[in-house]
C-alpha cells in the first residue's frame, strides 16, 4: 500500500523548469487519501465529508485568514453547523476540490 505524508504537498519544481513535476490527478488522489484519514471514514462512504476549516488549511497549507477570506469573498463555499452546535463554518469536500481546480487553472 502506497504511504502518503502528513500533509499533502505538490511536487517540487526543478530549478529553471517551471512546472510542477507530477500529474494533476496524482495530487487530487492524494489530497483524497489524506482527506479519508483525516475523518476517519473509509471507502466508499467518503463520498462527500464536511471537513473543519483547520483541516482545509492543513490540506491547502494556508492561514486561517486566507481561507476566511475566500469564503467571506464567495471563492470558497461553506455552511455553519446549528446554533445549538454553535454556528462552527464547514466546507464540503466536493467544494474544496472545486476550489482547488479552479486556483489551479487562474495560476496556470
Amino acid at each position: 500500500m502506497e504511504s502518503v505524508p502528513a500533509v499533502v504537498t505538490p511536487a517540487l519544481t526543478p530549478r529553471g523548469a517551471g512546472r510542477p513535476v507530477g500529474s494533476r490527478s496524482s495530487y487530487h488522489a492524494a489530497l483524497e487519501h489524506q482527506i479519508r484519514n483525516l475523518t476517519g471514514v473509509k471507502g466508499t462512504l467518503a463520498v462527500d465529508p464536511l471537513l473543519r476549516p483547520a483541516e482545509c488549511c492543513t490540506l491547502l497549507q494556508i492561514s486561517y485568514s486566507t481561507l476566511r477570506k475566500r469564503i467571506t469573498e464567495g471563492v470558497l463555499r461553506a455552511s455553519r453547523t446549528t446554533q445549538k452546535k454553535g454556528g462552527h463554518l464547514r466546507i464540503r469536500f466536493s467544494d474544496l476540490r472545486k476550489f482547488v481546480a479552479d486556483s489551479a487553472v487562474r495560476d496556470e
